[in-house]
């Protein structure tokens, strides 16, 4: 309104009119995610709220939605708890108002729709075998159709879809051919028809393969065969290491792929390679070659030559040859030398073949004819000895001078032989014939075929005490030896004999294509080169390659005396390496050299322990001593049994265990299974192949102390229950700490105890009633020892006008205060109350409860609030018997148990026994009257019964139990236990699980899921967990194993039943299941309160049972179910 005014004042008006409105605008953003998730915003201008609507294409609607605005003018809606289908399209529409009421929209389109994927995975094994699987997305369905590259087409196949997308077709009635390729083509659909096709290729081809076999005989015939896979033809060329060609060859081809190639025509060449190629083809004209060579050459054996070849020994001189000086066939000179009757060396004499000593022993008027080989009155005598390079076993020798009567006696000489200077054999010689004027002739030397290499002529006193007494002079000597006796391989017993390779078993043989020989085998066995082997003589020989060797005659022989010989001998086997061999024998000569050889064989005793259940080994020859042979065990005996065992033989010692000993003496002894003791005496004979020993081998088994069984039974005997009265609250409360205080400070308890009602409280005047009584400002706290899940009380003395007030104090430190009425049950009406139970919330447990009155400021404050406690309870813990049986496993029963001990987690007790403060509880076996000890005086098997196990109410973690029983057999122990999981439900709901061991699970009331796991399991009903009638408990058993030793315990919850149990239980079969009925009250075909099913449990029932009793026993038979 404009006003204008003039000079006068006067005026004149104007008006019009103005202003401006922001109307609100709004835009929207919608998106639905393939999960189905929407997510709504959008913006808006001058907007003081914004609201959505949505539609969708299938004609649903959702909202209105009030959107989140914010200062800059942006808004959300919170869709979580909305869902969007698939393939619908949704219309967000906002609505925007200012605060004027000002409207605009916006809108905005959402929907989703999910394709279908598939992927395909085809493969063809080399026997024609299709598998074909793959994988999908968002598909309803999956279809497979295959074409081959031969024009073949299979299917469609509907695939098998899981729930994982996975697919699969079964194409265990299709065929397909080698060398075609397949396309197997997935079209997979959803639920719109909206498809998706993958493809993959698949196909096999059975490449030839060939093998070659070519031989030629020494006759030079061929031999071609092979094998083959997946060919049609094979074709065999040959050619040779001279160039030469043959073939190419068709084959026969036999269905299971082997083939042959006709040769009979062919001729093949000694000492020429030749090899054969063969070519195999399949129906595609695949080839493969495989090739093998052969070739033949036809090898002259060696030549073996029995060794020695020896050549024979003999000598002859003076007289009887050419001369003294005459060689032997060795080409040897003998050697002969003279010795005085002294001992001492003397001087040879000669004339023409006279041979004699120069001088005489006899001195003065009777060194008649000094030269001669002469013996004095003393005996004493010259003598002249001849040495040779050989060995003879005859001789003859010629004297003369040798008087057949001078002064009335005959003189007498003496020949001595030796083998290498050990006396062998001699003998006295004399002529008796008168006549002789010569006084001369020719003697025999005989050693009865002993060996000598020297002799010695001596002259013998002939008792002429004129003192002359014999003398002659040797005038000739003639000897042969053997060939055997004078060769290279002659040994003396005691000695070793080394041959050169020079002069070695190969020297004499040859090969006719100068091949290398070399020694491959003895008396038919294998050559170990450096090796001593044992002959049958009982010598040891050491054979190299080459053909040298040693002999070793091994203290064997000894019977052999002096000069007499025997011979050895083995066979031997050569090789030239090119598959020809010869055998021929080495005979060695042993001479004996007078030297006795202890022939003898001594054995000590053996005396040895093993321990129970160990298999014992030795060897009795340990002990052996022998100078000759191979010592061996011929045979054994056990006492007590007549038999007399050869060594091998296996002796069985009833109850004891068996015995083997072997020739070589190793033996064996396993003991019978628990046996300990003495083992009888074992006597067995050694031998060395010339004498025997007798010994014996005593052994004794210890005892071992075997791992004791132990199992023990576990039963829920009820609640520990700790109750607080007028009796008891004075002293010390099992289970309780009761304090008092008056305005905050400590003060002292009271009880009324007699009167009517009784109760305690707090001493002292605080209110209009009794001085006994609780009253204003005091406080009567009692104190669980064991948090509880749950307490109960009742109050007494309680007017209807006057009220008490509780505090429950929990264990999380949390508390409930309770005020009421004593005109009420429960307030008792100025007697005593009713039970009041009050259980701990989900998470706690109660830890004390304080009784009190209101106080100041709080309702129901008055002067006249007193009252009395009746009785505080709880349940302190869970009792649970044990049944513990310890058993001895020793068959003999030797064995007893010395020790049990029960391992329980700290703070759970038992009833008896020493505790060590960590768990560990020593039950003493005698039982001590807190259980019942029983020990069977056979087996010796501990059974304790009577034994409690407390578990705290407020217990907490893993409850195992383990039990281990000490058994002891002489001086040795061992252990056994046992162990056991305790899983306990609550009052709800619970879901247990068990271990891999052995667990017991008490489900409680409620509706219980049990799995056990692996082990034995016993899965627990405690009268009380059940439900009732109209809402039984229902319990699952998830993974019940009968053959695992699982059991159902129902004994405490069918405690007392009487009559048939087939009135309390009901087992059936239903839906792949055995559901167990229970009626706790003995009517189940009317009504039940226990429902028990055994998930995935069939067959537990026997099918011929038809009777509910008889399945009942039948199943108690089996060990499924526990009842008393």
């Amino acid at each position: 309104t404009a006003t204008a005014t003039d000079n006068a004042s006067n005026t004149a008006t104007d008006t019009d009119t103005a202003g401006y409105d922001l109307l609100p605008t709004v835009g929207v953003s919608f998106e639905i995610s393939d999960a189905g998730v929407g997510t709504l915003t959008g913006t808006s201008e001058h907007a003081t709220s914004v609201s959505v609507t949505i539609t969708g294409s299938d004609g649903s609607n959702l909202g209105p939605f009030p959107a989140t605005l914010n200062p800059d003018g942006s808004w959300s809606v919170d869709l979580s708890g909305e869902s969007f289908d698939e393939e619908v399209t949704y219309t967000a529409t906002a609505t925007a108002t200012d605060n004027a009421s000002n409207t605009a929209t916006g809108s905005d389109t959402a929907g989703y729709d999910l394709l279908p994927t598939v992927g395909v995975s085809f493969e063809i094994s080399d026997a024609g075998v299709g598998t074909l699987t793959g994988t999908s997305e968002h598909a309803t369905s999956v279809s497979v159709t295959i074409t081959g590259s031969d024009g073949s087409n299979l299917g469609p196949f509907p695939a098998t879809l899981n729930p994982d997308g996975s697919w699969s077709v079964d194409l265990s009635g299709e065929s397909f051919d080698e060398e075609v390729t397949y396309t197997a083509t997935a079209t997979a659909t959803d639920n719109a028809s909206n498809t998706a096709t993958d493809t993959d290729t698949a196909g096999y081809d059975l490449l030839p393969t060939v093998g070659v076999s070519f031989e030629i005989s020494d006759a030079g015939v061929g031999t071609l065969t092979g094998t083959s896979e997946h060919a049609t033809s094979v074709s065999v060329t040959i050619t040779g290491s001279d160039g030469s060609n043959l073939g190419p060859f068709p084959a026969t081809l036999n269905p299971d792929g082997t083939w042959s190639v006709d040769l009979s025509g062919e001729s093949f060449d000694e000492e020429v390679t030749y090899t054969a190629t063969a070519t195999a083809t399949d129906n595609a004209s695949n080839t493969a070659t495989g090739s093998d060579t052969a070739s033949y050459d036809l090898n002259a054996p060696p030549v073996a030559i029995d060794d020695p070849t020896g050549q024979p020994y003999s000598v002859s001189l003076g007289s009887l040859g050419s001369g003294w000086s005459n060689p032997d066939s060795n080409h040897s000179l003998t050697d002969l030398s003279a010795w005085k009757a002294d001992g001492t060396a003397g001087e040879l004499y000669q004339s023409g073949d006279m041979r004699g000593v120069k001088g005489s022993p006899r001195g003065g008027a009777l060194d008649q004819e000094p030269d001669q080989l002469q013996s004095n009155n003393s005996g004493q005598s010259e003598a002249i000895e001849l040495k040779f390079s050989g060995n003879l076993d005859q001789a003859t020798f010629s004297v003369s001078h040798l008087y057949s009567n001078e002064n009335g006696y005959g003189e007498i000489g003496r020949w001595v032989a030796y083998f290498d200077g050990v006396e062998v054999a001699s003998g006295e010689f004399r002529f008796n014939d008168l006549t002789n004027s010569t006084h001369s002739g020719t003697f025999a030397i005989d050693t009865g075929g002993r060996l000598f290499n020297s002799v010695r002529f001596e002259a013998v006193h002939n008792g002429d005490s004129s003192g002359d007494s014999s003398g002659y002079f040797l005038t000739g000597f003639a000897g042969t030896g053997p060939e055997v006796a004078n060769g290279t391989y002659l040994v003396s017993v005691g000695d070793t004999l080394n041959v050169s390779e020079l002069e070695g078993i190969l020297a004499n043989d040859s090969d006719p294509e100068n091949d290398p020989l070399s020694i491959v085998a003895v008396n038919g066995s294998a050559l170990t080169v450096g090796e001593w082997i044992t002959l049958p003589s009982g010598a040891k020989l050491m054979l190299n390659a080459d053909g040298s060797f040693s002999y070793d005659t091994n203290n064997q022989f000894g019977h052999l005396a002096a000069g007499e010989w025997a011979t050895d001998s083995f066979q031997y086997t050569i090789s030239d390496g090119m598959g020809g061999e010869d055998t021929a024998t080495v005979t060695v000569t042993v001479v004996g050299t007078g030297v006795p050889v202890d022939t003898s064989v001594t054995d000590g005793n053996e005396v040895i322990s093993t321990a129970e259940d160990a298999v014992l080994t030795g060897n009795v020859l340990a002990n052996t001593d022998t100078n000759v042979g191979t010592p061996a065990v011929s045979s054994f005996s056990v006492a007590g049994d007549p038999a007399i065992y050869d060594a091998g033989d296996t002796a069985t010692i009833s109850g004891v265990g068996t015995l083997t000993i072997g020739a070589d003496g190793e033996y064996r002894f396993e003991p019978a299974q628990d046996y300990s003791g003495p083992v009888p005496t074992v006597t067995y004979t050694v031998t060395n192949g010339v004498q025997s020993d007798t010994s014996t081998l005593e052994i004794t088994v210890t005892p071992v102390a075997d791992q004791p069984e132990v199992s023990v039974d576990v039963q829920v005997a009820g609640s520990v229950v700790q109750t607080l009265t007028t009796a008891n609250v004075l002293g010390t409360p099992t289970g309780f700490t009761v304090t008092a205080y008056k305005d905050g400070e400590p003060a002292t308890l009271s009880v009324r105890s007699s009167g009517s009602p009784t109760g305690f409280g707090v001493a002292g005047s605080a209110s209009d009633g009794a001085s006994e009584e609780i009253g204003n400002g005091e406080v009567l706290r009692v104190q669980l020892q064991t948090a509880a899940e749950s307490v109960s009380f009742r109050l007494a003395w309680l007017a209807s006008g006057e009220y008490a007030k509780y505090v429950l104090i929990y264990t999380d430190g949390t508390s409930e205060s309770v005020i009421l009425n004593g005109n009420s049950a429960v307030g008792g009406y100025d007697q005593v109350g009713s039970v009041i139970t009050r259980n701990a919330p989900a998470g706690k447990l109660i830890a004390a409860i304080e009784f009190t009155t209101p106080g100041v400021g709080e309702a129901h404050y008055a002067g006249n609030n007193d009252y009395l406690v009746y009785q505080v309870s709880y349940v302190a813990a869970s009792s649970y018997e044990l049944n513990i049986v310890a058993t001895p496993t020793d068959n003999y029963h030797t064995e007893s148990i010395t020790e049990l001990v029960v391992v329980v987690p700290v703070g759970i007790t038992l009833s008896a026994g020493t505790h060590d403060g960590s768990g560990k509880w020593t039950l003493p076996l005698d039982g001590a009257g807190a259980y019942t000890v029983q020990v069977d005086p056979v087996t010796k098997e501990v059974s304790v019964s009577g034994l409690s196990m407390n578990v705290p109410s407020d217990f907490s973690g893993e409850l195992t139990l383990t039990v281990t029983a000490k058994a002891a057999d002489g001086t040795d122990t061992a252990e056994g236990s046992t162990s056991l999981n305790i899983e306990r439900g609550t009052a709800g709901n619970d879901t247990l699980v068990g271990t891999d061991g052995a667990d017991i699970l008490i489900g409680g009331a409620g509706d219980d899921v049990l799995t056990g796991g692996l082990g034995a399991d016993v899965f627990v009903w405690r009268l009380g967990d059940q439900g009732t009638n109209s809402q039984p408990a229902t319990d699952r058993v998830t993974d019940f194993n009968l053959g695992q030793g699982d059991v159902l315990d129902l004994r405490d919850l069918l405690d007392g039943h009487s009559g048939s149990l087939d009135h309390y239980l009901k087992v059936e079969e239903s839906s792949g299941n055995t559901v167990l009925t229970i009626s706790t009250t003995g009517n189940v075909n009317a009504s039940h309160d226990q429902v028990i099913v055994l998930d995935g449990v069939t067959g537990l029932i026997d099918g011929g049972l038809t009777s509910q009793s008889a399945i009942i026993q039948d199943l108690i038979n089996k060990q499924a179910i526990q009842i008393d």
